[in-house]
């Protein structure tokens, strides 16, 4: 599923403090009384909006309310556009139907010809917690052939809420079974798998989040080796002014709980998109301190123990001459 499978246009500007939504991270406090207003709204273009910001705002003694209230209400009811950029990217879902987003059931994301995940238990996605996650949702989220993940660890009641999935169009399996993170489920998080060879599809329950893989049964008894196909990588600055390495690394049979190394630097922020891409970050001056020499090896390690590095190394000099 491409990044633009949800637009960061979730709101546009909230003037409560001035903020410019654009990152997670810019998001209001989950104690700020933001959340007061979002919690008090059946939807996000609810038309009681209005009159219920002017009177927070009012009990709050700050000034502006009519003005400061209708920008915070435009803003929220801008996730509604969300819809039309889900639907350019062949997806489609019954949230935007939902009379009430508090209590949201029955809850499903479907992408043409890959997959739908249906959600198992009542969500409330006027919440906190969901709009951390919503925000980078089109890169948490990834459907191909034979593989959906979704990965919800920074919204417990997401991770666990549970759900029916499906795949289409899947490989021509005997008997399939489903990889978790890549390997063979040892916890129980599957059960009830169905395949129906007639309808190309295999439909399955999930106890929890994460990314599942159907393989033909019996072919995860060997752990497979990673493999690196292509590496990018750039230099950027981060909020705090770091300098920092990204590097996108594209293979085969990444694991989700895969390390990585580039030198003898070990990885300060990991991105698993899914089996076949990782996105790693590493501080510049890390990597290029003390005894280490350019260029750097670049290496994959599974939990399983087995690892790969990449062919080529990586010249890490010509980043310091890069503009950020």
């Amino acid at each position: 599923m491409k990044k633009k499978f949800l637009a960061l246009s979730v709101f546009s500007i909230l003037l409560f403090g001035g903020i410019n939504f654009v990152k997670a991270e810019t998001l209001p406090a989950s104690d700020d009384p933001f959340w007061t207003i979002m919690a008090d709204l059946s939807r996000p273009d609810d038309a009681s909006c209005q009159a219920k910001t002017e009177a927070l705002l009012t009990s709050l003694g700050l000034p502006g309310g009519t003005e400061r209230a209708a920008a915070t209400c435009a803003g929220v009811a801008g996730i509604m556009q969300m819809q039309t950029d889900m639907e350019s990217s062949g997806v489609t879902t019954n949230l935007f139907s939902q009379e009430d987003w508090h209590h949201v059931n029955g809850l499903y994301f479907e992408k043409t010809g890959y997959g739908k995940i249906e959600f198992s238990s009542e969500i409330d996605f006027m919440s906190y917690d969901f709009m951390v996650f919503i925000q980078t949702f089109g890169e948490r989220m990834d459907m191909q052939q034979d593989e959906i993940s979704l990965d919800a660890d920074i919204v417990e009641s997401l991770r666990t809420a549970g759900a029916i999935l499906t795949m289409y169009n899947v490989s021509n399996f005997v008997n399939p079974e489903i990889l978790v993170d890549d390997g063979t489920d040892t916890g129980g998080v599957v059960s009830g798998l169905t395949y129906n060879a007639d309808t190309d599809t295999i439909t399955f329950n999930a106890a929890h989040f994460t990314s599942f893989k159907a393989v033909e049964k019996g072919s995860s008894k060997k752990t497979k080796k990673p493999t690196i196909s292509k590496v990018e990588y750039r230099k950027y600055t981060d909020s705090d002014g770091k300098e920092k390495v990204k590097v996108e690394i594209r293979g085969k049979y990444f694991n989700k709980k895969a390390s990585i190394k580039l030198g003898h630097q070990t990885v300060t922020k990991i991105e698993w998109k899914n089996s076949q891409k990782i996105e790693a970050a590493f501080t510049l001056k890390k990597v290029l301190k003390g005894k280490y020499k350019n260029p750097a090896t670049l290496k994959v390690t599974n939990p399983s123990g087995k690892s790969k590095k990449f062919h080529e190394k990586l010249d890490l000099n010509q980043l310091t001459k890069e503009l950020s």
